[in-house]
């Protein structure tokens, strides 16, 4: 199997180191996650046509692809949802300033550029800005 994007599927491989730090620290449910969402996220880019997948061009997609796309955003915005539980739980260190930066950043990177020949670069750059983000996440949990 060709991989069409592989910015896109390697840029997921970030969410490693996050994912190692939630083990050392034994925060395992967390972990789980991390890992969860770095699977299917991986197995949709792998899977899905090549070019953006915008709501109104879920029809592009095959049975399978959206059941991908469906648990990829679910378990995206969990891993969102956690981060920030971790930072509140944290009290807020300056680790979440930092995330929320990149955060903000990322959301440029993801929501911004609809043109289709840059849509590897600018996916594959949130991957990178959320996988960050969920290391400081992670390492808030040392604080």
């Amino acid at each position: 199997m060709k991989i069409r994007e592989p910015f896109v599927v390697f840029t997921n491989l970030v969410f490693i180191i996050p994912l190692y730090f939630a083990l050392v620290q034994q925060a395992y449910f967390y972990a789980g996650t991390i890992f969860v969402v770095f699977l299917f996220s991986s197995i949709f880019h792998i899977t899905k046509p090549p070019g953006t997948v915008w709501p109104s061009e879920v029809y592009k997609l095959n049975k399978t692809q959206k059941l991908f796309l469906r648990v990829d955003e679910v378990l995206a915005y969990c891993l969102i949802f956690f981060n920030m539980y971790i930072f509140w739980l944290s009290n807020f260190p300056l680790y979440f300033w930092y995330a929320a930066g990149i955060g903000f950043i990322g959301l440029v990177f993801l929501y911004f550029p609809k043109q289709q020949n840059k849509y590897e670069f600018f996916h594959g750059t949130w991957h990178l800005l959320s996988g960050l983000v969920t290391l400081f996440a992670v390492l808030s949990l040392a604080v």
